[in-house]
């Protein structure tokens, strides 16, 4: 009995837990005289100047190499490469990192 009540119970949370969900991200990718320019059209204003940029297979995440700059949410975010995570939006800068607030 205490078997089914449990079960039941879990049923009736199944809803609750997180479903997983696709995220897909427009970008525009721009070939400059020094490297790339990614622009994300998500509306959070995300925009990465490199010299270079890896896939990192099998992860949804880039990494972005040589004197990055990222500008977002009018921080902008300098180091000498960075991890970009495409499901999560996570940033994990690596080498001399700098933060600093962009004037609106």
């Amino acid at each position: 009995m205490n078997f089914f009540t449990l079960g039941v119970a879990l049923l009736t949370c199944l809803p609750v837990f997180p479903q997983d969900k696709s995220t897909r991200h427009e970008y525009t990718l721009f070939r400059t005289r020094d490297g790339f320019r990614v622009v994300v059209d998500s509306g959070s204003g995300f925009e990465v100047i490199a010299k270079g940029l890896e896939d990192l297979k099998p992860l949804p995440a880039v990494r972005f190499k040589g004197g990055v700059e990222i500008t977002i949410n009018r921080m902008e975010i300098r180091a000498d490469e960075v991890d970009y995570h495409w499901d999560t939006g996570e940033i994990e800068p690596f080498g001399n990192v700098h933060l600093k607030p962009v004037n609106p």
